[in-house]
């Protein structure tokens, strides 16, 4: 991130619903976990989402732990999940012991398609995530644009 923008947690969910309108050109998104930032001219931006409803694609006696579902707060369609397609994703969790300096350590993964008619999307992550993923949150950043 450049040095110009700073983290700005006082920025209201409406402003970020309204830039996401702005980008999105629809009104979908009305209680959104966004992360925001100000630019240094004021303008406000998003850096990424906080999600819930981590589960893992499954048949009726198996579970195919390379493929995660993962249901995004506001999107309820089929439709709308393709602008989140190829979109990055983070699962961010605490280690025990110190690595790198620190004892949080990230798992990336990417939004590859839609799951069913009702906004769950199927993502694939570097390695397959822990089984305490289950229900926890993953940032879904807004990036790569496709815009």
């Amino acid at each position: 991130m450049s040095e110009d923008r700073f983290w700005d947690t006082k920025g209201t969910i409406e402003e970020a619903s309204f830039m996401h309108n702005q980008l999105m050109g629809s009104s979908f998104f009305h209680s959104v976990n966004w992360v925001l930032f100000r630019e240094a001219n004021g303008e406000l931006g998003a850096v990424f989402l906080n999600q819930c409803g981590v589960l893992r694609c499954r048949s009726k006696s198996n579970q195919y732990p390379n493929t995660s579902l993962i249901q995004i707060e506001g999107v309820n369609t089929k439709e709308e999940v393709s602008w989140y397609q190829g979109k990055r994703m983070a699962f961010i969790y605490k280690a025990k012991a110190k690595n790198n300096g620190s004892h949080y350590r990230c798992i990336w993964g990417k939004v590859i398609r839609p799951h069913g008619n009702s906004g769950v999307v199927r993502a694939k992550f570097k390695t397959n995530l822990p089984p305490k993923s289950m229900g926890a949150k993953v940032r879904v950043f807004m990036y790569p644009s496709n815009i």
